[in-house]
């Protein structure tokens, strides 16, 4: 599940994990024919990002992180994300869960994370 909303990103990583931008950021979705460009705004430069996707994967193409010029853009987000515990979605999920990939960490200062089932025991 991943919420966006303009200029502060609100990411639901998991169901109780809720990552939010505090900084002014601006999020930018593209749809393509063969995948989506995902270009994040800051006040100290931007990321782009394109991902391919079929109906059977996504492969990243292109990844936010260029060179080493791109690195106060990494900074800057990552100095304006907070992270708090959402204890109502918690306890709304039943049974338990098996966690996604640590791509869901990083999806959380750079682009949004993609939806990956649940599995439940």
């Amino acid at each position: 599940m991943t919420t966006l909303l303009l200029g502060a990103r609100v990411w639901v990583l998991q169901p109780s994990l809720v990552a939010e931008q505090t900084g002014d950021v601006e999020t930018v979705v593209e749809q393509q024919p063969d995948g989506q460009r995902l270009t994040t705004r800051t006040p100290a430069g931007e990321f782009t990002q394109f991902t391919y996707m079929t109906d059977l994967a996504h492969q990243i193409r292109e990844f936010p992180m260029k060179t080493i010029a791109d690195l106060p853009v990494l900074e800057y987000l990552l100095r304006h994300t907070q992270y708090r515990w959402d204890a109502e979605a918690f306890a709304s999920v039943e049974g338990p869960l098996v966690s996604a990939p640590p791509h869901h960490v990083r999806a959380a200062y750079s682009y949004p994370a993609p939806d990956y089932p649940v599995h439940r025991f």
